[in-house]
């Protein structure tokens, strides 16, 4: 799927411009634009990225071909940034933290989201957007802004639900240490050891932002983003107390068992 949203000095934001128009709309500076690709076909994608956009074909290889950890990179005329965002299972009856590459490119008047498929975080931003005609005056880095403080939003949540499942089972330790524990436990261990692989890189993609490097985004952007990444580094704080506290729930059980076997 490729959706838009263009905003103007003068109206509502308007919703899914023709791609054929998007082009000419990348050339004034009087529009915002923002672009939306998910669960599209690589050669649609591959259409609107070069023949569209105009990206450099290394940009493009990032975005549509390989994985990365998070990072930003400087093309002069847009910056290319690789984020990870929380993918949501709610199946799952202890919250296993799933994370889904999202690909931002950003220029003078433009935002461009790309990823595989469908991410809540991203649909959450679009749908407030879609209600918010102000955008135009605050630009691209607002966006941006919005698109990452909702990341750090959704981490933020997932790290509450690992924390309250750490309780309940150490409550059930002291109750009735069943051996199914353990395999909880160390589904914990894992989803706690994805947070801190996912927010180390990007609390120092945020860093960059917050010291105000990239001129293409403006000077008043940067204390935006030095507030998104104070949540970083407080989430990365927080997974290093969970860690703490996952292997303390383990050595607990494993002290649980021994004294009833012996």
């Amino acid at each position: 799927m490729i959706r838009n949203i263009l905003w103007t000095k003068e109206g509502s934001p308007q919703v899914n411009l023709p791609l054929e128009k998007v082009k000419t709309v990348l050339s004034s500076p009087d529009y915002l634009i923002w672009v939306d690709i998910f669960d599209s076909k690589y050669e649609e994608s591959l259409t609107v990225l070069k023949e569209i956009f105009g990206f450099h074909p290394l940009a493009i290889d990032d975005a549509l071909e390989e994985t990365h950890i998070p990072k930003i990179d400087d093309w002069d005329d847009y910056l290319c940034m690789v984020f990870q965002a929380i993918k949501f299972d709610n199946q799952q009856e202890i919250p296993v933290l799933l994370t889904q590459e999202v690909d931002i490119f950003i220029g003078k008047n433009y935002i461009l989201t790309y990823r595989e498929a469908q991410n809540e975080t991203i649909d959450k931003v679009w749908d407030r957007s879609l209600q918010n005609s102000r955008l135009y005056d605050r630009g691209c880095a607002n966006l941006l802004y919005l698109l990452l403080d909702e990341t750090a939003s959704d981490y933020i949540v997932k790290t509450d639900q690992i924390a309250m499942v750490i309780n309940d089972i150490e409550d059930q330790l002291f109750e009735d240490p069943d051996t199914s524990l353990l395999e909880q436990i160390f589904s914990l261990k894992r989803s706690i050891l994805n947070l801190r692989q996912s927010i180390s890189p990007q609390r120092e993609v945020l860093n960059k932002l917050a010291r105000g490097d990239y001129p293409i985004l403006g000077g008043h952007s940067s204390m935006y983003f030095r507030d998104v990444y104070d949540h970083f580094f407080r989430l990365f704080d927080i997974a290093e107390n969970l860690q703490d506290l996952t292997s303390n729930t383990l050595e607990i059980f494993l002290s649980t068992i021994n004294n009833r076997m012996n």
